[in-house]
C-alpha cells in the first residue's frame, strides 16, 4: 500500500458542513431521584421522567426512513408475535461502570398528573437498574399483544409529554420548575420518541436531568432513562452519545420482536452477506476511560445510520443488502464505521460518487459564529482497496486554526464500501498542512485489516 501522503497530492480545499458530535441529555434533581427510589423500593419500580435531546446527523446521522430500511420488515397479516422477553435478551448490555446491576419492575412516573406510560395490556414487562451516588441508568422492555398496543403505548407517551410543558413542582423546591423538552431524534427501530426532564431553578438555571429514549420494535417498547445531577444543553448532548452507544446491543435485540424475527428466516440466500465476527473494530483502541466510553458495536440496528453532510449535501444509503455499524468513543476522540454491501459493484461505486460528490459545491464555508470550515477532498488512491477518497475538515476564525477536526474516508472492494470518520480536537496547529496530511494517514492506516478482511466478501 503506498503511503497516503503521496495521495494528498489530489487534495483541494474545501468547506463542509461538519455537524457537532452526537450527545446525551439531562437528568434528575436529588430529590426527584430519592422519591424515585422509595417508589423502587415500595413498587419494584424503576421511576424515571424522561427525556429528549437531538443528535447532530455527522454522529448518529439521519436514521429516518434509511435507519427503517435495515429494520424489520412491515407486519405481515397473520404474525405469531413474540410475547415474552427472551431469556438471553441483553438487557444489561452496556452498563460497564462497576455497580451492580438490578432486576426491577417499573412504576410509573407522571407529569402533570398524566402518567408517562403504564404497564397495563403488556404480556411481560422486565427491567433493569444501575445507580450509584446520585446518577442511575435503567431499562424497561414491555412486550405487548400486537404491534398495533405497542404503538398505543408509544404514542401514549408522546401525549403525556406534549401535555406537560413544565410544571411547578414543590418536590423540586417551592421556586423550582420540571421543564420538559422534544426534539426530533431517530433511533434505530420502527419507532421511536426521546425527551429530557431537566430542573429550573429559581435562579433561571437548569440541573438534574433525565434523558429517556423510547423505542418500539415490532410489538414491544424499549425505555432505557439515564440521570444525573449535571445539565445544560452540552451536558445533554454529550450524555445522549453515550447513552446510544452504550443501548447499541439491547436496541439492535429488539429485531426479535418485528413481524419478521431476526433470525426466524428459512431462506438461506436472505442472510446478511457480513457475517458475524466480521472484524470491522479492526485497529481501534481497545482501551478507554471506562464507563460510558469505549466501543460500541458492531450491530446492524444499535447504532443511527452515517450519512454524511457538507453544506446541506447529504450521501444517503442507497438501497443495499447488508449494513452494519461500529463506534468507538473516548474524550475528545470519536470514531465511526459502517460497512454497506450492495448487490453490484456498479452500485458500491455509485454510493462512493455520492458520497465524494457532496463536496464539490462546499468550498471555504463561512458560518453563523464567523469562523471558516475548510475541506481538503481525496478523490482517488492508488493501492487501496478497487476505490478510495475522503476529506479532511478544519477549522479557522481570523486566518489562526481553531480545535475541531472531522476526516472521512471511504474505500470500495468489490461490491462493498466501507464509511470511516474520526472526530477530534486538534486544530491543525501551528501547521495545518501537516496535521490534515497526517489526519488521513492515520484513518487510513487503521482501517487496513477491515479494507483486507473486505476482500472476503466478494462474491465467488
Amino acid at each position: 500500500m503506498r503511503d497516503p501522503i503521496e495521495d494528498l497530492q489530489h487534495f483541494r480545499s474545501e468547506g463542509t458542513t461538519v455537524n457537532p458530535l452526537p450527545a446525551s441529555e439531562v437528568r434528575r434533581r436529588g430529590d426527584r431521584m430519592r422519591r424515585r427510589n422509595t417508589a423502587l423500593a415500595t413498587v419494584g419500580g424503576v421511576a424515571a421522567a424522561l427525556a429528549a435531546v437531538a443528535v447532530p446527523l455527522s454522529v448518529v446521522s439521519g436514521a429516518g426512513d434509511d435507519a427503517r430500511d435495515i429494520s424489520p420488515a412491515p407486519p405481515a397479516p397473520s404474525v405469531s408475535w413474540l410475547q415474552e422477553v427472551p431469556g438471553d435478551f441483553p438487557l444489561d448490555d452496556g452498563y460497564s461502570f462497576g455497580a451492580v446491576v438490578e432486576e426491577v419492575s417499573p412504576s410509573i412516573p407522571a407529569a402533570c398528573g398524566t402518567p408517562f406510560w403504564t404497564t397495563d395490556g403488556t404480556t411481560d414487562v422486565e427491567g433493569v437498574i444501575v445507580s450509584g451516588g446520585e446518577a442511575f441508568d435503567a431499562r424497561i422492555l414491555m412486550v405487548y399483544p400486537d404491534d398495533a398496543a405497542a404503538e398505543r403505548a408509544l404514542a401514549g407517551i408522546r401525549d403525556a409529554v406534549a401535555a406537560c410543558p413544565e410544571q411547578t413542582t414543590t418536590d423540586e423546591g417551592p421556586d423550582n420548575t420540571l421543564v420538559y423538552d422534544v426534539v426530533d431524534q431517530d433511533l434505530p427501530a420502527e419507532e421511536s420518541f426521546v425527551f429530557t426532564e431537566q430542573v429550573r431553578t429559581a435562579e433561571d438555571t437548569l440541573e438534574n436531568a433525565t434523558i429517556t429514549m423510547a423505542a418500539r420494535t415490532g410489538n414491544a417498547v424499549l425505555l432505557d432513562q439515564s440521570y444525573g445531577a449535571p445539565a445544560g444543553k452540552q451536558v445533554v448532548e454529550a450524555n445522549l452519545r453515550n447513552q446510544l452507544q452504550r443501548a447499541a446491543t439491547p436496541l439492535s435485540a429488539m429485531c426479535v420482536f418485528s413481524a419478521t424475527p431476526c433470525g426466524a428466516t428459512d431462506d438461506a440466500e436472505a442472510g446478511p452477506i457480513v457475517p458475524d465476527g466480521f472484524p470491522l473494530l479492526k485497529g481501534w483502541p481497545t482501551d478507554s476511560e471506562g464507563g460510558e466510553f469505549g466501543l460500541a458495536g458492531p450491530t446492524r440496528t444499535g447504532l443511527d445510520v452515517m450519512e454524511p453532510e457538507a453544506c446541506g449535501a447529504v450521501a444517503e444509503v442507497p438501497e443495499h443488502t447488508d449494513l452494519v455499524r461500529a463506534a468507538y468513543n473516548n474524550p475528545e476522540d470519536y470514531r465511526q464505521r459502517q460497512l454497506v454491501t450492495f448487490a453490484t459493484e456498479d452500485e458500491a461505486d455509485a454510493y462512493v460518487d455520492d458520497v465524494l460528490a457532496i463536496f464539490d459545491d462546499c468550498i471555504d464555508l463561512v458560518v453563523e459564529d464567523g469562523s471558516r470550515r475548510l475541506t481538503q477532498v481525496v478523490t482517488e488512491m492508488s493501492d487501496t482497496g478497487d476505490r478510495a477518497g475522503g476529506a479532511v475538515t478544519r477549522y479557522e476564525r481570523d486566518g489562526e486554526p481553531i480545535p475541531g477536526m472531522s476526516t472521512l474516508f471511504v474505500v470500495r472492494v468489490g461490491s462493498a464500501v466501507l464509511l470511516a470518520e474520526n472526530q477530534s480536537e486538534g486544530s491543525g496547529g501551528l501547521d495545518p498542512a501537516a496535521a490534515t496530511q497526517e489526519a488521513f494517514t492515520a484513518i487510513v492506516s487503521e482501517s487496513r485489516g477491515v479494507v483486507a478482511a473486505m476482500g472476503d466478501l466478494r462474491a465467488d
